[in-house]
């Protein structure tokens, strides 16, 4: 030991700077650490003081290792005198206790430079330095034409230096003794280079891969020996005693080994107890010897270990598998097995998990993944409130806790190879229709919940009455109304499914633009309420469901992993918007009335079918203007007007061919008379008063109605009267019972407007059929003269 009154940057680079041939004394690690046919050099501890701390270093050194000297002996570089040496020193101790800081330590050439090399060590050798900026040279510089002989030396010290530090953390076991913990200041893990830290990516190859590849095969690597079923009487602190070991003789546990596995992996592996950015490291630079803990090893050992029944259940009551007995923990260990082999990684797939005793069941045991339950039938995936609609299937059920796992839950849950490969059965709407148990009373909202939340995770989506869902649950009672009743399912294509804003929106629909002469009449009674949606359907007698279980956005359905309380209700609803409420209306108010025949039109209040008729109108208005702006018919020749229409008006076409007829049926319409009547028969609408003419029968309907309402009625076929389509449909064919004065009335019109007239076809043919003309003989038709 040496001892100088200096700073210790000073102490380190004087003694370095007056080493020679080599100190004497007993060294460090061996004399022949420093690499093969290098001549024995020792490691000497050396200690520098100054007035106020004292510190406690460690150096090594090499000389002439591998092609150093070889490079050495070379004319251009032995005229230089240079020599093949280098050092690395490391701070142990300072005042005691093991110092605060290591990362960020220099290079020396042989003082020290400003050069950061980012190692926790001091590092020193006779490199070629870069002018002016005196950085050691590793990367060849254009600029400077004696770069490549001085980076071909460096590369060459660089042989040196790991050799160096190799034997230094070779020799610090000896000298700290093993850590009590591999993360305190004090560990000789410490001082072991890491890739995320040094400064330079050159000393990877360089020094880190040359430095961790001879480390592997030494004794260096904290290990814990297994602690499994050996029988000793020892206690666990005396069996389980930390030990070096070479790197192959154990695991190296990946950063997602943690927690309860690895526990588990410590008591049956043995496993190295390093800090996890060396076990990084380690398992990124996988020198000679690693063996990284797999999820194919853990698979191996538990089949080996668990298959023989015998041998199973004596293994299971001892300490070491007390884990096992824990769901959680199982599905611990399924998730790391499974690690492998999503996207095919491994051969074989998910089938390599067949044969694990890690499957937990509802009913408290274990069972092999792949194995059928006791009556030979497939075990059952099924989340907790799944499981409560079918109890008679608890024998068959695997824990909920499989479905509710953070990441094997979307295996279980919706992913169809590895069901196969498991042999599970998910609850599918077949499998959930025909194993539904019926209800001997009115089922509870909670029920019915948990039943439309199980069949729309099934579907993956929320419910529509399609042929399948009409099929498996059209006679179960599980439609929840919202007056409180639950019917039958298969009602569904005829009950409507709105959420509650929609069912509370109040209906203008231009009813306010009706008869505006009432509106100045001195004693007008005060506008009605406007009717809202539900109150009109009340008054039809159509069912409503109930909104709780309206669906208005089918994500959190489609995410299987989703909580229950994030769920927004599970009938798909017909419509979301109030744009495309007047089409969902005509579609449900038209199936009901086909399925049950008329609904009840007869209580609806005049204000309530100018309210309905006019949100139709407003919406086919809104359609037209649409289809005005995008200028059908669309360009695409595949796509249908139709279509196309839809498309961009973002709702379904209202004067659609089964819509049309659905409301033509309604009995919505105002007549001359007062009344409310249906297109059919055919309805006349006669805007202008008409001299000889006066309608006054249901035929007619009131030309009186706002615009939307006109122009939807003539959409719907309603044919709009002129004095032509008079004359043919009504006056001439009872031309014979009008008096003399309004015959001679009539023939003066024709004559007068005959220019006009002429161009009529109808007009035309009535008239050479009609007997209008008079002669001797009373009247004749002109087919008749």
């Amino acid at each position: 030991a040496i001892s100088r009154h200096l700073a210790p940057s000073r102490a380190i680079s004087r003694h370095l700077g007056c080493v020679g041939g080599g100190l004497g004394g007993d060294g460090l690690g061996g004399g022949k650490g420093a690499g093969a046919g290098a001549p024995s050099l020792p490691h000497k501890l050396v200690a520098g003081t100054e007035e106020h701390r004292q510190c406690r270093w460690v150096v090594s050194e090499a000389l002439a290792v591998e092609g150093s000297r070889a490079l050495a002996l070379e004319p251009q570089y032995a005229g230089l005198g240079k020599v093949p040496h280098a050092a690395v020193a490391a701070q142990v101790a300072c005042d005691g206790a093991p110092p605060t800081r290591r990362e960020g330590r220099c290079f020396g050439a042989p003082l020290p430079l400003h050069s950061c090399s980012g190692l926790p060590v001091y590092v020193f050798g006779q490199f070629e330095l870069s002018s002016p900026g005196r950085e050691v040279l590793l990367i060849p510089d254009a600029a400077e034409p004696r770069s490549l002989s001085a980076v071909a030396w460096n590369r060459a010290l660089f042989a040196c230096v790991a050799a160096a530090y190799a034997a230094l953390l070779k020799g610090l076991p000896r000298m700290l003794g093993l850590p009590t913990s591999t993360s305190s200041p004090g560990s000789m893990y410490g001082f072991w280079p890491l890739s995320a830290s040094v400064a330079h990516e050159e000393l990877l190859p360089l020094l880190l891969g040359p430095l961790y590849r001879s480390l592997s095969t030494q004794p260096l690597f904290l290990a814990i020996p297994r602690d499994l079923e050996d029988g000793t009487s020892e206690p666990a602190s005396r069996r389980q005693r930390p030990v070096l070991r070479r790197l192959e003789d154990g695991v190296v546990c990946p950063p997602a080994v943690s927690g309860e596995l690895h526990q588990f992996v410590q008591t049956h592996f043995t496993s190295f107890d390093l800090p996890p950015s060396l076990r990084e490291e380690l398992l990124t630079l996988a020198p000679p010897g690693t063996r990284p803990f797999s999820p194919a090893e853990l698979r191996a050992y538990l089949k080996r270990k668990l298959t023989d029944p015998k041998k199973r259940e004596k293994r299971l009551a001892h300490r070491a598998w007390a884990g096992m007995h824990s769901a959680a923990f199982c599905l611990e260990l399924l998730d790391f097995c499974i690690g492998d082999l999503q996207g095919g990684g491994a051969k074989g797939g998910f089938a390599n998990l067949v044969g694990l005793l890690l499957l937990p069941l509802a009913s408290g045991g274990l069972a092999y993944v792949g194995q059928a339950s006791r009556g030979g039938e497939p075990h059952v995936v099924a989340t907790v409130q799944q499981q409560t609609l079918l109890p008679h299937l608890r024998s068959r059920f695997v824990s909920p806790e499989c479905t509710a796992h953070e990441t094997l839950g979307a295996y279980f849950l919706h992913n169809d190879e590895f069901l196969r490969a498991a042999r599970l059965q998910s609850v599918t709407l077949s499998f959930f229709a025909q194993q539904l148990q019926p209800l001997q009373m009115q089922p509870s909202a909670t029920y019915l919940h948990t039943v439309w939340q199980t069949m729309g995770r099934s579907a993956g989506g929320a419910i529509k009455p399609t042929p399948e869902v009409v099929e498996l649950f059209g006679s179960k009672t599980l439609l929840p109304l919202r007056s409180g009743q639950a019917v039958a399912v298969g009602e569904l294509s005829s009950t409507l499914a709105l959420p509650a804003p929609l069912l509370q929106l109040e209906l203008d629909g231009a009813a306010s633009h009706w008869a505006p002469q009432a509106s100045q009449a001195a004693d007008a009674e005060p506008a009605a309420a406007r009717p809202r949606v539900d109150e009109l359907m009340s008054t039809l007698a159509v069912p409503v469901v109930d909104p709780a279980f309206v669906c208005v956005d089918e994500a959190p359905l489609k995410d299987q992993t989703a909580a229950a309380e994030a769920l927004a209700g599970y009938i798909a609803a017909d419509a979301t918007e109030p744009h495309q409420l007047a089409p969902a209306l005509v579609d449900k108010l038209g199936a009901r009335d086909a399925a049950h025949g008329a609904l009840e039109w007869s209580q609806l209040s005049r204000d309530g079918s100018r309210a309905l008729l006019g949100l139709f109108a407003e919406h086919h208005v809104r359609e037209e203007a649409v289809a005005m702006a995008q200028d059908w018919p669309p360009a695409d020749p595949d796509a249908s007007t139709e279509e196309a229409r839809e498309a961009a008006n973002g709702s379904p076409r209202l004067v659609s061919a089964g819509r049309a007829a659905a409301l033509k049926r309604m009995p919505l319409y105002e007549s001359v008379q007062g009344s409310l009547v249906p297109l059919e028969p055919r309805r006349y609408l006669l805007p202008q008063r008409h001299p000889f003419f006066t309608p006054r029968t249901d035929e007619f309907l009131t030309p009186t109605a706002p615009a939307p309402v006109l122009s939807l009625l003539r959409a719907l076929g309603v044919e709009s009267l002129e004095d032509a389509d008079v004359f043919e449909k009504f006056l001439l064919p009872a031309f014979g019972e009008a008096s003399l004065e309004r015959q001679e009335a009539m023939r003066r019109h024709l004559l007068a407007n005959w220019q006009r007239l002429r161009q009529h076809d109808g007009v035309r043919a009535a008239l050479s059929r009609t007997r209008f003309v008079p002669t001797a003989f009373g009247l004749l038709a002109p087919s008749e003269l």
